[in-house]
């Protein structure tokens, strides 16, 4: 028996005890014993070590708040869920926007909001500020393991450690992600004037001459690239969005990244990170550095057109 049978299988039992419990009684759960009972065994028909905390971790910190659950491959968070009792509407503004939130803080681009009795599946980068907008499946626990067992099927550790990753391929047929290019060619048409205008608010600010500032605009450069392109081969985690959504002070931003570097550096151990003139320069220009770093992942002509 493979894999996706067995999990259909076991999410088919699930789904008739969850149908033969009387309704008084799955609304007498709290959100903990949603969790455990129906919520998590879930997950672990579809494939995922519950517990192993280095795949699926629990009450992880994101910014100020605590995200319910992270599914991990290799150390790279492919989504987070949040959990709700079965009395819970899901269908609250609340509800839905704090699932994806903790994804988009992240880098991530999946956030799973559920009770059991429904699933709900949004795209945290579709830039939207009605949640329902950013709805990408919304499945009801009736239909897991017979009509829309394919959908739920997305969301298991087979087909999530696949590349490219079902689930991505089958929002961009639909019109629910943006089709993913190379870092290199969104990079192209915008590196000049990003270099010309870096160039520019370093020269203004610091007392060094211009080939020294060239460099260091090459350095900021060539470093940026390298962490995008290990972001897109899935070796390392989100990284540049992540921080530039999680620093609350703007003047923190540009040492934020300089402090991403030295600890960068000690990981690869390269010439890359290595102490540069670029490490003892200053950018003051916040929304220079967010617009080269927001570039990096999206450009004009991948951004989601306004409905």
């Amino acid at each position: 028996m493979d894999a996706k049978t067995h999990a259909q299988q076991q999410i088919a039992q699930l789904v008739s005890k969850f149908h033969e419990t009387p309704k008084k009684d799955r609304k007498s759960y709290n959100e903990q014993e949603t969790r455990l009972a129906w919520i998590l065994p879930l997950f672990r028909a579809l494939g995922w070590d519950i517990e192993n905390r280095h795949e699926v971790s629990a009450e992880e910190q994101i910014s100020r708040g605590f995200v319910d659950f992270g599914f991990y491959l290799n150390q790279i968070p492919v989504f987070y869920l949040e959990t709700k009792r079965i009395t819970e509407k899901l269908d609250k503004s609340d509800s839905m926007l704090q699932s994806i939130n903790y994804a988009y803080l992240r880098g991530v681009t999946w956030a799973v909001l559920t009770d059991f009795e429904r699933l709900m599946v949004f795209n945290a980068e579709w830039e939207e500020r009605d949640p329902l907008k950013a709805r990408f499946l919304d499945l009801h626990y009736e239909d897991y393991a017979e009509t829309r067992f394919d959908d739920l099927w997305l969301l298991s550790k087979t087909m999530m450690s696949q590349v490219p990753r079902p689930i991505d391929q089958f929002a961009e047929r639909v019109h629910k992600k943006a089709r993913k290019q190379p870092v290199t060619e969104r990079l192209f048409a915008d590196l000049t004037g990003w270099r010309r205008t870096l160039f520019n608010n370093i020269r203004q600010l610091e007392s060094v001459d211009s080939h020294r500032v060239d460099n260091a605009v090459q350095k900021f450069f060539d470093r940026l690239i390298f962490i995008r392109a290990m972001e897109d081969r899935g070796v390392e985690s989100p990284q540049l969005e992540p921080l530039i959504r999680q620093t609350t002070k703007a003047a923190d931003l540009f040492p934020n990244l300089l402090k991403l570097f030295r600890e960068l550096d000690g990981v690869y151990n390269s010439n890359l990170f290595a102490p540069h003139d670029l490490d003892q320069m200053q950018v003051h220009d916040v929304g220079l550095i967010k617009e080269i770093i927001n570039g990096l992942y999206k450009t004009a002509s991948t951004r989601r057109p306004a409905a």
